[in-house]
């Protein structure tokens, strides 16, 4: 899953996501928080990267950061959203990419350097996510 997050392979993020949500998650624990702690937690061994959770960025805050520590390497953004039925998934993590860009979240990366920064729009309902990566002609894989 990390390679897959890093190289910008979306797919292959949401498979491994979702078969780690069917493992171990229950229907009660649908709430946004939860998987935001969810996907922090389950990223804590991406050695190499600084993770942030809840950063401020733009007019807003943002849920989470992935950044190198070169700053010649990739810079992730993710934001949740929860979709009330399967049939919303990809029209919510379509809303989290467009609420990424208007409420400028990468400020802060690109601030500080980064030139790399892949965008994710992640959307959950119950054990089922999906995850859509923003297309982006200025970013390198």
């Amino acid at each position: 899953m990390y390679t897959a997050i890093i190289n910008g392979d979306p797919k292959t993020f949401e498979t491994e996501l979702g078969r780690l949500l069917m493992e171990t998650i229950s229907f009660n624990d649908a709430y946004e928080n939860f998987y935001h702690g969810f996907v922090v937690g389950t990223l804590t061994n991406m050695h190499d990267y600084i993770i942030k959770s809840n950063r401020e960025g733009g007019s807003d805050r943002c849920y989470l950061f992935i950044k190198s520590i070169s700053k010649r390497g990739v810079a992730i953004v993710i934001k949740f959203k929860i979709a009330k039925n399967f049939d919303d998934l990809e029209k919510r993590a379509d809303d989290a990419l467009k609420q990424i860009q208007d409420k400028g979240y990468d400020m802060e990366l690109r601030s500080g350097g980064y030139k790399n920064i892949i965008r994710y729009g992640i959307s959950f309902c119950e054990k089922d996510c999906y995850v859509k990566l923003e297309e982006n002609p200025y970013v390198r894989f």
